[in-house]
């Protein structure tokens, strides 16, 4: 399991004590606990999985394999684009911009260059709309 927070997460959310239903583990809460982003133990490597703080399912779920830095560079991704989100946002807005992939790990399929863009899309909307792009 890997140590440490990746290095682009952002004050929204902040390290949380590991869910013990949903095997969590690190595991990452938005400021007023409504999103949840952590990874996930699966018997071919780790998963990264984001949703609302006790829902059953999981809005997010991507397959990160067995290596340590892509699952590093994947919970920072997903960390920016659920950033660039109100937290009170609905689970199908978020699902409605990410792409579906079908190849696994995450990292061999084309959804990972697609998912890639869209934080970096995401985050340079933001920084204009807070005044920090211009």
């Amino acid at each position: 399991m890997f140590k440490g927070t990746p290095h682009l997460i952002d004050v929204k959310f902040s390290k949380a004590e590991p869910c013990p239903i949903h095997c969590l583990n690190p595991r990452w809460v938005s400021e007023n606990g409504v999103w949840e982003i952590g990874v996930y133990p699966v018997m071919y490597g780790l998963r990264v999985r984001a949703g609302k703080v006790k829902n059953d399912w999981c809005t997010i779920d991507y397959c990160a394999g067995k290596d340590e830095v892509f699952l590093k560079q994947l919970l920072a991704v997903i960390l920016i684009i659920l950033e660039t989100f109100d937290e009170n946002t609905c689970e199908r807005e978020v699902e409605n911009i990410l792409p579906f992939n079908k190849i696994k790990p995450l990292s061999l399929d084309p959804a990972w260059d697609r998912l890639k863009k869209i934080a970096m899309e995401r985050r340079i909307r933001q920084a204009y709309a807070s005044g920090q792009g211009t």
